[in-house]
This record gives C-alpha cells, structure tokens and sequence, in this order.
C-alpha cells in the first residue's frame, strides 16, 4: 500500500549506507509477498550479504567481464573481443600518453559499431560493438595498464572522461570525440560548481572501488531495465557497499523503491543522493517526479529553490 505523502522522514544527515539494510529488507519481504508463487534461485548471485571481491591485479575490462560472469553472464564471446582488442591496440613501448590516446581512440573506433541498442553490462557491449563513455573509459584504463601509463577517469553525474599529464599540466581527454577539453567544459556542460567538486566522487579520481561499485551498478540497471526489481536490488546494494558516496547509486535504489511503490524509502534515497552531489540535474529531476506523483507541491517548490 502506498505511503503518505506527508509522511515525516528521518533527517538525512543521519542516514548512513546501513541504514539501507533496514529499507532493504522491507523490499524484499514486499517483493516475496508479491511473488509467493515464483521460485528464485539466488545461490549463484551476488547479494549485500555475499559480496564478492574481483581479482584486482586484471586489468579494468577483465575485473569487470570477472564480475559479470560470477554474476552468471556468459562471457565467452566478450572475453575474445577484448582479447582481439588488446592485440590490435596495445604498442610496444608506449611511453607518450598523448600519442598513446589518439592510437587508441584510432583503434576503438575501428572496433566499434553504430546503431546498436544500449547495454549497461560490459560484456554484451563488447560483444555487440556498443561503446559509450563508460565502456571507453574502460577499455582506455585496461589498455594503459597494459603499457603501464598512468591515466585517471573522473565522473560528472552523467558523464566519464579521463584525467592525465601532458608536459605535467593536467589535462582532460573525452574519449567520444578522441580530443582534450579544459575541465571548464565538464564543469559548465553539467552545472557543476566549484565548492562541490569532490563531494560525492564528482570530478575526483575513480578508485578500483568505485569501479567494482561501476560494475554492480550496471548490472542492477540492466536487472531494472527488465522489471526484475528484487536482483536489481541485490546489486545496487553491492555497489553502495563498494562505494558509498556515489550519487547514481542512490538514484538508482530510489527508482526501485518507487517502482514497489515504497514513497518513503524513495525520498530518502534521493535526498540522499543530493547530499551527495548537490549539484546533481538528474536526482532533482528524479526527486521532482515523485513529489509530483505524490501531489506534494510544497516539496516540489523548496527542490527549485
């Protein structure tokens, strides 16, 4: 049944990821009620309480294909197109990173392949030829662990690019168009201010974490993607537990909450999110449909403000 809109919540600020333990088995005891029927093999998948740690001396790309597959994704298919990929892109001896970007950007270009639908997950990206940001990013970072050069991928609430050294002046790579851009250009294209940069994983360095947290994250999407709410559940908890201050998390367990019609928990993983990342164009567009949904124009007006 749904919650009252006018329903007091918790002041957000002591919220902490634990507390989503709480909220989580309440989804998933309404989930069971709604499926009594449905038999659910959950031996093999990840859950909050199994969280399963990758081999992190593989590359980017291979920790991830490793997660996929523990989650039960065939990989056989992505695992020879990144091995065809490596081959066809790795140079011997690659010490200038600038020259470095511009082969690969090159060499993806030829692997990749247009008007192909959307896939969160790694592997059937590869498979297929779809490459976005993220999965760019990806193959960037694996390749230049490869060659052992040191290059950083940052995060807009929307958006990867890569972060390096050029003559040890930061400069910033975007890897859909293969060229630099000034920092400015990310800040200004998605309304980023000053003061919250670093809050919330926003323009700072991803970490293996955050990428480990990156992978759950998809695979919950692509779970959400097909109405399978208790599985997308499961991991997008999995990547708030490797990652707890990243905003689309959130915005992620706010949408599930919402599709089981739990208002409540919505709001305040929303909230949440905002603490995280403020700035954040996507949660307040998110938060601002729920509180349409649920008539609550007072709290539409203050989100505006």
């Amino acid at each position: 049944m749904p919650e009252s809109p006018n329903q007091q919540t918790l002041p957000l600020q002591f919220m902490k990821p634990i507390n989503y333990i709480l909220s989580f088995l309440i989804f998933i005891f309404a989930c069971s009620e709604q499926n009594e029927n449905e038999t659910h093999n959950v031996e093999e998948k990840e859950t909050l309480t199994t969280i399963w740690q990758p081999d992190t001396s593989l590359t980017v790309a291979e920790m991830i294909l490793e997660i996929e597959a523990k989650a039960g994704f065939d990989i056989t298919k992505s695992k020879l197109k990144l091995d065809t990929i490596f081959a066809d892109c790795t140079k011997k001896n690659e010490t200038d990173i600038r020259q470095f970007l511009e082969n690969t950007h090159q060499c993806l270009n030829n692997h990749a392949k247009n008007n192909l639908p959307y896939s969160p997950l790694l592997s059937i990206c590869l498979e297929y030829g779809f490459y976005d940001c993220d999965i760019l990013s990806t193959l960037y970072l694996s390749l230049a662990q490869i060659n052992e050069l040191k290059i950083d991928a940052l995060m807009t609430n929307e958006h990867v690019f890569l972060n390096y050294k050029d003559q040890k002046k930061e400069a910033y790579w975007e890897t859909t168009t293969g060229n630099d851009k000034e920092l400015s250009y990310y800040s200004e294209k998605y309304k980023i201010s000053e003061q919250h940069i670093g809050k919330g994983r926003l323009l700072t360095p991803i970490n293996k974490s955050d990428l480990i947290a990156m992978a759950y994250y998809n695979i919950a999407l692509y779970y959400f993607q097909k109405q399978d709410f208790q599985n997308s559940a499961n991991y997008i908890y999995s990547a708030i537990a490797n990652s707890d201050e990243w905003c689309t998390a959130y915005n992620l367990l706010a949408q599930i909450f919402e599709q089981q019609e739990l208002y409540n928990q919505a709001e305040i993983a929303y909230v949440q999110a905002l603490e995280l990342q403020p700035d954040s164009r996507q949660t307040r567009k998110l938060l601002k449909r729920l509180y349409k949904k649920l008539g609550c124009v007072e709290e539409m007006f203050r989100l505006q403000q």
